[in-house]
């Protein structure tokens, strides 16, 4: 049955699942969930979440997953062959979906994502002999640090040599080739590779998931294999894959060092005796990448894809919702002739006739190629261009992906919003969401959703997001959509039984082999494949620079919480142009002052963060007692080792300690008011150096007895002045003494002309740091109140 290569053949992974039957089924019928998020149908897993009403669902087939073989396997077998390694997968899965929310990622991301960590670690120890966790050594984790360290997880789990195997088996048995590939069309010489079924690559060499994790050298190799029997490749097909190897992230890393620590000590399976990485961060920072910012695109592109954006939503997009409601006329058109005369026209009349006829008589096609600049295909039906020689070339489907991603391109730019906040069929943007409150002055509202809060949030829209909702709803209603959720639904032009269009759902960075995504649009606006360009994260970048450039005095703390910031430090990354960030982060060591200066300058600053330091000692306390007594009243609800610590503490003073009150007398500490206990318990936390840091949410340090608002998160006026006021002064009166040095020394000719230069450079972004920092700070010194 198997190769000398212990690789398998399709034909061999169905004889095996039907030999195994069985036990499959056996071994799928003892396994439990517990948790609501998750399902198990036989042995189909199925995540689950609950979000606004609506089911999000995603279902993995445990037969599906093949692993190496050991314990007298000589070639892959499926999981469920293992018992106590499922069981362990299961009830680690089962565990850490108790302890998630239900949130729009759990069944897409982060559940599968955390059972392939786990399936990984699994699979490695399959690798190397072992048939149980519990037999894997602390040595051996140091070992497997190295190989992660070296190529990540596709070096650990020696995928090149397995692959390399499987292309000496293909030498052997090319008659298999076409099993392994995803065509155009049909499975034949007439269409184009698109791809390699990576599902069934990894059943057949024994491998948990090949996603993402197939080299871009395997698809240079197959490619000759492909060629010599005779197929043709898509233009795209030799781009695929992924750099060789290449030393993980260290945020990579850190999940998957959690979730394998999630397997130490569990109870009742099949576990880690050990905690393989007891410090996580400490371990994925030695091993992965340094983190890195998310790159900018440059000044050029923004306009290009900004400007066509606005092109199609102004210009383009009346005459496509005119043709689409002309297409949908043709859908209602009764047969003049034939069996259904009078009647609804068939789908294969209407789709492989009407329509073709249509568009290549149709002067709105004219229309629509003169003011898109696009050329459209004519030759069959709406949804496909197969057929036609040019590649450039747009079908009616394509118009409309198009038209898509320049809504989604300006909802996301201009209000920071997630992927799926926009196009998520359940989350996203939905006509429901959308409100005028006002039409005289043009005011728009969306109801956006927040994925990290698992809330939605009104927010203002500007001109550009305003017609892109308005787009989008025009163009659902010309096509007259019926049971789709959300407004990115792009029509087929296919009927379904009760006469109605099908549709695909649009995303936009589903990959450049699919039709309903972002990338058609990208190249027409670019001019060049938009590789560098696809993640949708760095539109927020975008929008940060437009919001911080286009208004002078721009309030930071706005900006941070449209972000969904904790801190203004962090939103400062996204405005701060990073040559002014470096140079101010080494300012002191740059600036050379004679030693009298230095140590007057040194003496000074050492006597301010003196009295700062008291300032935020007492406040620090202040508020670590405030907290301390909502949780004895219970008026504030917190969780993990934090309350422990609080409770311990509590203990030990109330067992053991008592305090003197006014007239000298011994009192328990059990007796003091409450409010007396939380400051004596916030004392000894400080006295061991805890400390809650001061932060610039206004409502950190509010009044006393002031009630605090939760419709929104800052509330400056209700804010006394606070210890961030504080640092943020003397920060200022730091950078102009600072500034005033650099002048002294960019006017004093008796120094060295390289230094002047430098000093004169300091100086000039020492000064947009300076006005930076005044415009964003002043309307907050006038908003706080003084104690």
């Amino acid at each position: 049955m198997t190769t000398s290569m212990n690789i398998l053949t399709p034909k061999d992974v169905c004889e095996i699942k039907h030999e195994m039957e069985d036990r499959i089924q056996a071994t799928a019928s003892k396994l439990v969930v517990t948790d609501e998020k998750l399902q198990l149908d036989g042995t189909i897993l199925c995540y689950k979440s609950i979000v606004e009403g609506e089911e999000h669902t995603s279902k993995t087939n445990l037969v599906d997953i093949w692993l190496p073989g050991v314990a007298g396997w000589e070639h892959p077998v499926p999981l469920l062959i293992y018992p106590h390694l499922t069981e362990t997968l299961i009830t680690s899965l089962d565990d850490f979906a108790s302890r998630c929310e239900h949130t729009v990622r759990f069944p897409k991301t982060t559940g599968p994502s955390y059972a392939t960590y786990i399936g990984r670690l699994i699979e490695w120890n399959l690798l190397h002999g072992r048939y149980r966790l519990e037999h894997i050594q602390k040595k051996q984790i140091k070992d497997l640090g190295k190989q992660l360290k070296k190529g990540g997880m596709t070096h650990a789990i020696k995928l090149k040599d397995r692959l390399n195997e499987f292309l000496k088996y293909l030498d052997s048995s090319p008659e298999v080739l076409s099993s392994f590939l995803t065509f155009s069309g049909s499975a034949d010489k007439k269409n184009k590779i698109q791809g390699i079924r990576s599902s069934l690559l990894a059943r057949c060499i024994g491998s948990y998931s090949l996603d993402n994790m197939i080299p871009n050298e395997f698809y240079q190799k197959i490619a000759s294999h492909i060629i010599s029997a005779g197929y043709r490749l898509e233009d795209d097909f030799l781009d695929r894959g992924t750099i060789e190897y290449q030393q993980p992230a260290a945020k990579t890393l850190t999940h998957y060092f959690s979730c394998w620590n999630d397997l130490a000590l569990m109870d009742g399976v099949d576990h880690l005796t050990f905690s393989p990485y007891p410090n996580i961060k400490a371990e994925a920072g030695k091993l992965g990448l340094p983190p890195s910012r998310t790159a900018n695109i440059h000044v050029d592109d923004v306009v290009s894809l900004l400007g066509n954006a606005h092109h199609w939503l102004f210009n383009v997009a009346p005459v496509l919702i005119k043709l689409i409601k002309a297409l949908r006329k043709l859908k209602n058109k009764s047969p003049t002739k034939g069996p259904n005369k009078g009647g609804k026209a068939n789908e294969r009349t209407i789709r492989e006739r009407w329509i073709p006829k249509f568009l290549k008589t149709s002067k709105i096609v004219d229309e629509l190629e003169s003011v898109a600049g696009i050329k459209l295909y004519r030759e069959g039906s709406a949804n496909q261009t197969t057929n036609a020689k040019d590649e450039n070339v747009w079908s009616v489907v394509d118009c409309i992906s198009g038209l898509m991603t320049a809504c989604y391109l300006v909802l996301q730019i201009y209000n920071a919003r997630r992927q799926a906040e926009i196009q998520d069929p359940i989350v996203g943007i939905k006509r429901q969401y959308f409100r005028c409150k006002s039409k005289r002055h043009t005011w728009y509202q969306a109801f956006f959703f927040n994925e990290k809060h698992n809330e939605r949030l009104w927010y203002t829209l500007n001109k550009g997001s305003t017609k892109a909702i308005q787009v989008l709803i025009k163009l659902s209603n010309a096509w007259d959509e019926h049971g789709y959720n959300g407004l990115f639904n792009v029509p087929s032009f296919a009927l379904d039984d009760n006469h109605h269009f099908k549709c695909f759902i649009y995303n936009y960075n589903r990959g450049g082999h699919c039709r309903i995504t972002g990338d058609k649009f990208l190249r027409l606006s670019l001019g060049r494949e938009p590789t560098d360009i696809r993640e949708s994260h760095t539109y927020r970048r975008i929008y940060a620079i437009i919001y911080h450039y286009q208004y002078d005095n721009a309030d930071l703390l706005a900006l941070c919480h449209q972000l969904g910031h904790i801190d203004p430090d962090d939103t400062m990354v996204y405005v701060t142009e990073p040559i002014s960030r470096d140079l101010h982060e080494q300012l002191h060591h740059k600036v050379k002052l004679s030693k009298n200066e230095e140590r007057e300058k040194t003496y000074a600053i050492k006597e301010e963060n003196r009295a700062l330091q008291k300032i935020i000692d007492e406040v620090d306390i202040e508020k670590t007692a405030e907290d301390i007594l909502g949780l004895m009243l219970g008026n504030t609800s917190m969780g993990g080792k934090y309350t422990h610590y609080l409770r311990r503490i509590y203990r030990i003073l109330d067992n053991s300690v008592t305090f003197s009150d006014d007239k000298n007398h011994k009192i328990n500490f059990s007796d003091l008011p409450p409010e007396t206990q939380s400051k004596k318990m916030a004392q000894v936390m400080f006295d061991k150096g805890h400390r809650n840091r001061p932060k610039p949410h206004s409502s950190c340090h509010r009044i006393p007895n002031t009630k605090r608002n939760h419709d929104g998160p800052c509330e400056p006026e209700s804010c006394k002045r606070c210890a961030y006021q504080e640092v943020k002064d003397i920060h200022l009166s730091i950078m102009e003494q600072d500034l005033i040095d650099l002048k002294v020394i960019q006017d004093d000719f008796t120094q060295p002309y390289t230094e002047r230069i430098q000093a004169e450079q300091a100086s000039k972004n020492l000064e947009y740091l300076i006005s930076h920092h005044k415009n964003t700070m002043s309307r907050n010194q006038q908003l706080f109140n003084k104690r």
